[in-house]
């Protein structure tokens, strides 16, 4: 038996996870209907829904189970995508610069599956006044397996932001250099301490 929600495997003859609160369940990859406290959660804005809404309100995103576990935590009960969970919800509706692009004239700035990466990423574009779009992974091939070639292990498909080709240089210098995304911010364990390099050189004297 396993907890849908740590997903902590228990011997048998147990029935439910005290330290989540909710009933234990037989496959993980399989889990039954009605967890209790289970809710719908939009994967972008982290809404709650308990109404049987299958759609977010506010960002036209699909709805996926969730729970809350003993330390407050969202944890989802399936796997969550950033995709349009309702055709009629147009992204227009949120940012003002989301436009229709032509893909023989498009540039990729971001291919991710994390959802909180891309609405900051188009955030970013929309307040910098830039066109762009979102394209859904079922729309697209991904980088890697339009390198390898089609069929290959490595061929996955993400969701996508693409801006104009004129807006390409623009748009990829805003993302590289935003501050609240940082991409690539190097780790502080790798960087250096200053008097470590100096007592790494007064030791290369004193051996000298």
């Amino acid at each position: 038996m396993f907890c849908p929600v740590c997903k902590g495997e228990f011997r048998e003859g147990f029935t439910h996870c005290d330290n989540c609160n909710v009933d234990l369940v037989e496959d993980l990859d399989h889990i039954p209907d009605n967890i209790e406290g289970e809710f719908m959660l939009c994967p972008n804005c982290q809404k709650e829904y308990h109404n049987g809404e299958k759609t977010c309100s506010e960002c036209g995103l699909k709805l996926f189970r969730a729970v809350l576990n003993k330390d407050d935590e969202y944890v989802f009960l399936e796997e969550p995508r950033f995709e349009q969970g309702n055709t009629e919800v147009n992204f227009n509706n949120l940012w003002r610069h989301y436009c229709q692009i032509d893909p023989s004239k498009a540039a990729v700035v971001l291919e991710s599956m994390d959802g909180e990466m891309l609405k900051q990423v188009m955030d970013l574009l929309d307040k910098n006044e830039i066109d762009f779009m979102f394209v859904e992974p079922n729309e697209a091939a991904s980088t890697l397996g339009s390198i390898f070639g089609m069929n290959s292990p490595l061929e996955r498909q993400f969701p996508r932001i693409v801006v104009n080709k004129e807006d390409e240089e623009k748009a990829l210098s805003l993302v590289a250099n935003s501050s609240e995304l940082g991409l690539f911010e190097v780790p502080d364990e790798l960087i250096g301490d200053d008097d470590d390099e100096d007592d790494d050189e007064d030791d290369d004297e004193d051996e000298e």
